[in-house]
């Protein structure tokens, strides 16, 4: 985070292809969908709150990719399409990723222990796998 080059390509190399996918997730224009993961390591440069937060980095990465996202989208006036990973099949990963929120908020919002806030969070992760596995998009897949 700090102008490392081989940091931000390390991290680029680990991260990309999940925050590139779930850009996909929110607009079907691969171009744009380039142009947008572009801005969110041009923005991510510029935060000090991912260094300081206490969430595992790849959940501070799909945050910042989703508001990112919605702001790009929102700019250009186009509309977000409905996520295949949205309310319906992921909420507790919906939730973690579009709101900045404590684990307990999460607990409490689900009602539900930690425990099973984690393991669902893992049950979601492993499905997204096997979706882009059975999408045929084994590049993205491999990277989760």
């Amino acid at each position: 985070m700090q102008n490392n080059r081989e940091g931000w390509e390390c991290m680029y190399e680990k991260y990309g292809s999940m925050m590139y996918s779930s850009i996909l997730c929110l607009t079907d224009e691969k171009d744009l969908a380039e142009d947008i993961l572009a801005e969110c390591f041009f923005q991510l440069k510029k935060m000090k709150k991912i260094e300081e937060s206490t969430k595992p980095l790849y959940l501070c990465l799909l945050h910042q990719t989703y508001i990112t996202s919605s702001q790009v989208l929102k700019l250009k006036g186009l509309p977000v399409i409905e996520s295949r990973f949205g309310n319906s099949l992921f909420p507790v990963l919906n939730m973690v990723i579009q709101n900045p929120v404590t684990m307990e908020e999460i607990t409490v919002f689900f009602g539900t222990t930690e425990s099973k806030i984690k393991s669902t969070l893992l049950s979601d992760f492993k499905r997204i796998r096997e979706i882009f596995l059975k999408e045929g998009d084994h590049t993205s897949a491999d990277k989760y």
